[in-house]
């Protein structure tokens, strides 16, 4: 059992712009050989409630991106009461555009982990893999 989770050595803030929408991420952690780990939070709950868990896997060796849906702080979308996005969106533009930027910063290897309705859909990304996940290398979900 783990009594401290060491700091971080300063996560880096990453955004992706696709279209209009910027997604806000924030990577953990140093790639390494192994497979970066892409962090699919639940709907609703803010990157900040999962700090401990990310730093703890950074410390124990994993290259971690972390990633708001559409609404949440990190990653606005104006008037969210107007906007009109769905999980298509998220399944065809966002989730493509986060395991790029994973492929790109990590060894081309990576590993979805979702908590929740995250978790759901990087099962929903397995099954319409033709969203333009794993293009690239390989792409694991869990």
């Amino acid at each position: 059992m783990v009594d401290t989770i060491p700091e971080d050595p300063v996560p880096k803030d990453h955004r992706i712009a696709i279209g209009d929408v910027v997604i806000g991420m924030r990577e953990h952690g140093r790639s390494s050989s192994r497979p970066s780990l892409v962090f699919l939070p639940a709907l609703g709950v803010p990157l900040r409630y999962y700090d401990k868990l990310l730093r703890l896997w950074a410390a124990r060796g994993r290259h971690v991106l972390s990633m708001e849906w559409r609404g949440m702080p990190e990653s606005p979308v104006g008037n969210s009461g107007r906007a009109r996005f769905g999980y298509s969106n998220l399944l065809r533009e966002d989730l493509p555009a986060v395991v790029r930027l994973a492929q790109d910063l990590g060894t081309g290897d990576v590993v979805m982990v979702g908590h929740s309705m995250g978790g759901q859909l990087a099962v929903l990304a397995a099954v319409f893999h033709d969203a333009g996940l794993g293009a690239r290398s390989s792409v694991r979900f869990l």
